[in-house]
C-alpha cells in the first residue's frame, strides 16, 4: 500500500497534468479567437477598400459573422482602434 507522500504525489502529478492539457486548449482556443478576427478584419477592410465606404459597428454586429459575443466584441474593439 502506497505511503500518503506517494499518494500526495501521485495526486498533484496528476492535478499538473489536467491543468498543463486545460492550459494548451485555451491557448489554442485564443489563438483560433485570434485567428478568425483577424480574418474578419482583412475581409472587412477589403470590402471597405473595394466599396468605399465606412462601416459603422453597427453595420459590423449585423453581419452573419462573428456569432459569439466575445467575437463581436473583439471586433468592435479592434474596429475602435483602427
Amino acid at each position: 500500500m502506497p505511503s500518503s507522500t506517494e499518494s500526495l504525489s501521485v495526486t498533484i502529478e496528476a492535478m499538473l497534468r489536467v491543468s498543463f492539457l486545460l492550459l494548451k486548449q485555451l491557448v489554442h482556443a485564443f489563438r483560433v479567437s485570434l485567428h478568425h478576427a483577424l480574418f474578419i478584419l482583412t475581409h472587412e477592410s477589403h470590402s471597405r477598400s473595394q466599396n468605399s465606404l465606412c462601416l459603422s459597428s453597427e453595420h459590423l454586429s449585423i453581419k452573419p459573422y462573428p456569432t459569439r459575443m466575445s467575437d463581436t466584441l473583439a471586433l468592435r474593439a479592434a474596429y475602435v482602434c483602427l
